[in-house]
C-alpha cells in the first residue's frame, strides 16, 4: 500500500522492515527550491536586495522598531559583519529551525523539526 503513494520512499526498502507513514489526502508536494529560486529572482529587481551566499547567521536580533540586526560570518573572507534588515527570511530545510529559535519570536517556541528524505 504504501509504495503506491510514495514510491521513492519506499523503492529497495526491505518489506520486514518496519516503518510508519502519515497520508494527507488532500495535500501536496511542494519543491521549496523552486520557490525559493523564484522568489530571489524577484526580490534581485528591487534596489535594496541583497543575497549573500557562503555566509553563517551567528546571531539575530529584532529591534523595538521592527529592524533586524543579523551578524553574519563570510564563509570565504572569515570575516564577521551585522547586517541592519527590515526582512529576514527563512526558508525550509535542516538549517531553518537553529535560525528561527535565535530569531527570539515567540513563534519559536512552538516549533519542531523532523527529518525527513526521500532518499535511502
Amino acid at each position: 500500500m504504501l509504495h503506491k503513494w510514495m514510491p521513492l520512499v519506499m523503492r529497495q526498502r526491505d518489506p520486514k522492515q518496519k516503518i510508519a507513514a502519515t497520508r494527507v489526502q488532500h495535500g501536496t508536494d511542494v519543491d521549496f527550491g523552486f520557490l525559493t529560486r523564484k522568489l530571489v529572482k524577484a526580490l534581485q529587481k528591487l534596489p535594496n536586495f541583497e543575497l549573500k551566499l557562503s555566509h553563517t547567521i551567528t546571531s539575530m536580533k529584532q529591534h523595538d522598531d521592527g529592524r533586524w540586526h543579523v551578524r553574519v560570518k563570510d564563509g570565504h573572507a572569515k570575516t564577521t559583519r551585522t547586517i541592519n534588515a527590515g526582512f529576514v527570511f527563512l526558508g525550509a530545510g535542516g538549517g531553518a529551525l537553529p535560525l528561527l529559535q535565535k530569531s527570539g519570536i515567540p513563534e519559536a517556541r512552538a516549533m519542531a523539526v523532523s527529518p525527513v528524505s526521500g532518499q535511502c
